[in-house]
């Protein structure tokens, strides 16, 4: 409506404007576009009553010859404002429900169960019982990280976890250990036949695809029946297939077992398809690329929680926000070195997330890994634990360089102190700090931990000495590290 048709309304607004606005301070302008529908959920259709619209009766009484100009317009608004729920109404209850629908009660909830399933097998990823000789020699740069080397990783994708490589004695950086064109786990889980023998039947001149791929029996080279067939079918629906074997018996999946596969399964058939499908074809997909990225993964996740504890240290608080640059930007000063905040794909699910809870005295840092198709979650308390490990190296290679400086000055003071160049001689436990400094040594080193001295012996007759030093978080077998007359090594 035009307030231009009435002139004295006009005027009569403005004067009441003007002395509301003199008389009390102005409330926020609101805009009334469309009321907002305030509802329990289900749609209702509206009631048409008998009566004036409302919009009439609150202003004031006009002309009857402008109603009788603009009844029209009145007419078509009422009838759209009934019209517009009606339609949607039906639309929604007969025609079915629209994409974003689809979406809340499908996908939401499925989202849901993976994270949580994915955040529980993580931590069985994590366990390491495999003797680490086996891990160096199929991993000799990641033997220590869980992500590669986890009894539940499974780096190569071909159906068997690495505590069952170890066990079967098969290669847990190959999908086809023996060769044959069928995927190591899909012969033990599948096909019945040995991962580690090409040729299983015993027949020199198949392997084992071949048998499969012509629908005969590995046991005595006969063809198999139709049950036979069917039950090997729904095997492979049950447990699922891998690569090399899919692309090995190709056609013959579906024309003799019904067997219908459009990827390679995994551990995450559902998280991997999907990842895959949509990633960049120029990314490399190899298991060595997936590893080395990984590797890059935990090493920039394990910074950015070092950093975040010194942070908290200094703020007695974690940063506030969910965006990782912003958080960067805040705990750049604590990293001893620079940081990419953005994962190396960096397309979903493969991207780095950060999270203060309410009170700020937790976070959690996450990534998706791509060789164990997971998500990996650190909070304070790991960051913490990998902080101390950390500061451990260092003491420890200080530990180190103490004590070989310390057998330095102790065969020099041998040298020109003993009767004769065949003979040693070495100060006590009581005085060699005062027979080696100032000249052997400046000062005597202490452990940088405990500030203490370290363990200094001397055999009885003085021709021999021991020092020794205890590492902070050792490796498996060793305690510390010890030097003597002929060497220093871990002990």
């Amino acid at each position: 409506m035009e307030n231009q048709n009435f002139p004295g309304l006009e005027a009569a607004q403005k004067k009441t404007m003007a002395n509301q606005m003199s008389q009390e301070p102005m409330e926020p302008l609101v805009f009334n576009v469309m009321p907002r529908v305030k509802s329990d959920g289900n749609i209702v259709s509206p009631t048409i009553k008998n009566e004036e619209p409302t919009i009439i009766d609150r202003n004031i009484v006009a002309e009857q010859s402008w109603f009788s100009r603009y009844k029209f317009y009145l007419i078509g608004l009422i009838v759209l404002l009934v019209a517009g729920p009606l339609v949607y109404y039906v639309s929604t209850k007969i025609g079915g429900r629209d994409s974003e629908s689809d979406v809340v009660l499908v996908d939401s909830p499925a989202l849901e169960n993976h994270t949580e399933s994915s955040t529980a097998s993580s931590t069985e990823a994590q366990t390491i019982t495999t003797p680490e000789e086996w891990r160096q020699r199929y991993f000799p740069v990641d033997f220590n990280d869980p992500i590669v080397c986890g009894d539940q990783a499974d780096p190569d994708m071909d159906g068997l976890l690495n505590v069952q490589e170890y066990a079967r004695q098969t290669d847990p950086n190959n999908k086809d250990s023996d060769k044959d064109g069928l995927a190591d786990g899909d012969e033990i889980a599948v096909f019945m036949s040995d991962p580690l023998n090409a040729r299983t039947s015993g027949n020199k001149d198949y392997q084992d695809a071949d048998y499969f791929r012509g629908g005969y029996n590995l046991s005595d080279d006969s063809p198999m029946t139709q049950q036979q067939k069917d039950d090997l079918g729904r095997l492979m629906s049950e447990k699922g297939l891998h690569e090399p074997t899919i692309s090995s018996l190709g056609d013959a999946l579906n024309d003799l077992y019904h067997f219908s596969a459009p990827v390679p399964q995994t551990q995450d058939s559902n998280a991997t398809s999907t990842a895959s499908t949509t990633l960049d074809s120029s990314i490399d997909l190899s298991a060595e690329a997936k590893q080395g990225r990984d590797a890059q993964r935990t090493l920039t996740i394990g910074n950015f929680g070092i950093a975040l504890t010194k942070y908290y240290d200094d703020n007695k608080i974690y940063p506030q926000t969910s965006d990782m640059e912003t958080m960067y930007a805040k705990v750049k000063v604590y990293m001893k070195t620079g940081a990419n905040p953005k994962d190396p794909i960096n397309q979903e699910p493969y991207v780095y997330r950060y999270e203060a809870n309410a009170d700020r005295s937790d976070f959690t840092l996450s990534y998706y890994s791509e060789t164990v198709n997971q998500l990996i979650q650190k909070h304070s308390k790991d960051a913490y634990e990998a902080r101390e490990k950390e500061e451990a190296a260092v003491n420890n290679d200080r530990r180190k360089t103490d004590l070989d400086t310390l057998r330095t000055a102790l065969l020099l003071y041998s040298r020109n102190n003993a009767p004769d160049d065949e003979s040693y001689v070495f100060p006590s436990p009581e005085e060699y700090k005062i027979k080696l400094v100032p000249d052997y040594v400046i000062q005597i080193p202490k452990d940088p931990k405990t500030g203490k001295d370290y363990d200094y012996q001397v055999s009885e007759t003085s021709d021999s000495f021991t020092l020794k030093a205890t590492y902070d978080y050792p490796s498996p077998g060793v305690t510390g590290y010890l030097c003597n007359i002929v060497e220093c090594r871990d002990y």
